[in-house]
Parts: structure tokens; sequence; C-alpha cells
């Protein structure tokens, strides 16, 4: 016995319709990933914990300082023209460790707010504090200028390597810095599809450090140089979703009028993470 054409296609049908022969409808199916990740207006809140260690050096004599922050801010991104205003808003500083920062500064933090304007490959200068200055809002400052990673123009490839050279201000611990940096990023492959799809971003830093300042009435000078290497991902909508990153500086404090040198070896490391958006 010989089945008709028109049973054929019946059971034909029905066996597609069981084991999923004939796939996803195009409603189904995922958006399909960006071909250039960039820079997007986003509102998100991320926890931010930093491990560092200081070893000085004084004449024979060796003096080692641990300190911990950690705390939670709120970041948003508006468009402004060609680039990007960002908001910084401290929610809570929950632990700061350092022997220069008192209990009455951690409070003081919480609602502290950084303005600063980004071009659309990252680079961001922080252009204003609403808030009283402290030796932890600096702190802070010097940290949400290096929030972001530097995209390169055109964005985010898989498999894309570029280049970013830097040079910018500091200010820490009394002195006028100039840090001049280059670093290499790498992009790698998507990871997942959709809107859950995230790509990650290699990248390494080499970068010295001058400057001169005065504390206690004593003025010195700076040199140094140090190195960063780091991990950072973004989801497939081009939000900002944390990084790693671990750092080591040497350098050498001038005690101009004693004639004195400090070395100085500081080692630190990060971890960024989004918490929501």
């Amino acid at each position: 016995m010989h089945a008709s054409p028109r049973g054929l296609a019946v059971v034909t049908c029905f066996v597609t319709a069981c084991v999923g022969f004939g796939g996803r409808s195009a409603e189904d199916q995922p958006p399909p990933l960006p071909l250039a990740l960039t820079f997007h207006p986003t509102i998100a809140s991320y926890v931010s914990v930093s491990h560092r260690t200081i070893d000085r050096g004084i004449e024979g004599q060796a003096r080692t300082e641990g300190t911990i922050l950690r705390y939670r801010v709120t970041a948003e991104i508006a468009r402004a023209d060609s680039a990007f205003d960002v908001t910084f808003v401290v929610d809570t500083v929950t632990q700061a460790t350092a022997s220069n920062i008192d209990a009455r500064e951690i409070a003081d933090a919480s609602g502290a707010t950084f303005v600063g304007r980004m071009a659309p490959t990252g680079q961001l200068e922080v252009r204003r504090l609403r808030g009283a200055r402290s030796p932890l809002l600096d702190q802070l400052v010097n940290q949400l200028r290096d929030f972001f990673p530097h995209l390169p123009p055109g964005g985010i490839r898989p498999g894309l390597v570029w280049v970013d050279t830097t040079e910018a201000p500091r200010e820490q611990g009394g002195a006028q810095l100039r840090v001049m940096a280059i670093t290499r990023y790498g992009a790698r492959e998507w990871e997942g599809q959709g809107p859950g799809a995230t790509i990650r971003i290699d990248w390494e830093r080499e970068y010295t450090v001058t400057g001169i300042g005065e504390q206690m009435s004593q003025p010195f000078s700076v040199r140094g140089t140090g190195s960063t290497s780091g991990v950072s991902s973004f989801s497939a909508e081009g939000t900002f979703l944390g990084s790693i990153r671990r750092d080591e500086l040497h350098s050498k404090v001038l005690l101009e009028s004693m004639g004195t040198t400090i070395q100085l070896r500081q080692t630190q490391s990060d971890t960024v993470r989004i918490l929501t958006r």
C-alpha cells in the first residue's frame, strides 16, 4: 500500500512540529549582535572594591601600609551633542581604612556627586565635584576618571586590537602629578546571543608619573613607572558591566630640602561590578 502525497505532507508537518525541524520562527530569533559596540546613554549602579598595599623604604627602614576602599556608585551617561555628560553619585562608602580618612569623611561622602564630559571613545574628564573636598573624595575622583575603558574610534569589534595614548593631570597626597600612559587593548569574541550577550576586553598599560608637591611645608618631587593589566566587559546593549585590574607602581619621592629619597612600591587590585541597570 502506498501513501498518498497528501498523507505524506501531513506526516511531514507533524514530525517537523514535534522535533523542531523547521527551527525558530523569525519572531523567535535573537536580535543580531552589533557590528561595532559603542557607548550609549545608560544609568546603572556599581559596587567598587580596591585593595592597596604601599611599601615605603627610607634610610634603611621599611614600613608597609594596607588600605581598603569599598563603595557603591551610580553612573549616568547622557547624550550631549557629539559627546556624553557623565554623572557619578556616590550612594554609600561602606569601608575606607586609609590612615588619613576618618569616620566623618566616610559619612560625608554619601551623596557626593562628580560631573564630567566623556568623548564617544571613553576619555573622561571629571570637571566638577558637588560637595566638600577631602582626601577620600580626592581618591574617589582619581578612580572615577579611569572608570570606563577607552574604546577605538568606530567602536569595539570582536578580535580588534588597538592602542591608546593618554597624558593627564592627577592630584594625590599633596602632589600635582602628570601621568603618561600607553594602553594596549584586545577584544575577545562575543559570548552568548541576543541582549544577554557580552564581550570582554583585555588590556595592558605602561605608564610614567612625574610631579611636585608640598607636605608639612616640605617641598618634594616624584618620579615613577608602573604597569596595569585588566579585563573589562560590556553588554550587547552597550552597557559597561564592570572590570578587574591589578596595578603596580615603583616610585621615588625626593625631599629636596633634606636631600632624602623615599622608595615606594604600591600594588593595587580593583574590582567593579554592575548591580542594576
